[in-house]
């Protein structure tokens, strides 16, 4: 996962299994990663795939969700 640590913040950091693996500034880390696990990451530009037909019956459904960073403070959902 690639993360910008706010909104305004000039910086990625970049996290698996939840662990920081790296992190430093937007152009460093897009232009020249130094992690094998963000270079893969930066490499995907898209994935290919058939678009499959939406189902008849939902395969989730989801209410009452929030999320916020900054100790709440800015609502992103």
């Amino acid at each position: 996962m690639i993360s910008r640590s706010s909104p305004r913040s000039p910086t990625i950091i970049v996290l698996r299994d939840g662990k920081m693996v790296e992190h430093g500034e937007t152009r460093q880390i897009l232009k020249a990663p130094r992690m094998d696990y963000t270079k893969a990451l930066v490499s995907v530009r898209s994935i290919e795939h058939e678009e499959k037909e939406p189902t008849p019956k939902p395969l989730l459904s989801v209410r009452n969700v929030t999320a916020a960073c900054g100790g709440g403070a800015v609502k992103v959902l």
